[in-house]
């Protein structure tokens, strides 16, 4: 059976009560643990905020829930590497998530017609709403 990583925050999981729906992690990983089931591939989270995974232990690695990386870039940063250096498949590639890292893209996606969601882009000192 292979194991498939997915990086998940302490901020988010496990749930708490005093989010809006505070079962959506835990929901989340539920469908996608039952969906592999079937394939022979099974689910590990991994919290990205921690030091010390041995990342060659995963066939692949999902960056699905590692939500609020804003506030530790760094970190992030840290463990693509880390993965990157294990030779373990990265779901985005890191070089995509580094690039999507800063949302200025939305700009231009935008600036093309595409929907996006209400961004505010903040340049320096003049901040621009989408």
């Amino acid at each position: 059976m292979k194991t498939i990583a997915i990086l998940v925050t302490h901020g988010y999981y496990p749930s708490r009560p005093d989010r809006d729906d505070p079962q959506y992690v835990e929901d989340q990983i539920s469908v996608i643990s039952q969906a592999l089931a079937g394939y022979d591939v099974a689910v590990e989270l991994v919290f990205w905020q921690d030091e010390g995974t041995d990342w060659r232990r995963f066939a692949a690695v999902i960056p699905l829930l590692a939500w609020n990386y804003p506030q530790e870039v760094e970190v992030l940063l840290r463990r693509l590497e880390e993965i990157e250096a294990a030779g373990v498949l990265l779901l985005n590639d890191a070089p995509t998530l580094r690039a999507n890292m800063d949302k200025g893209y939305l700009a231009d996606l935008a600036a093309r017609g595409a929907p996006v969601p209400p961004t505010m882009s903040v340049d320096a000192c003049t901040p621009e709403v989408i």
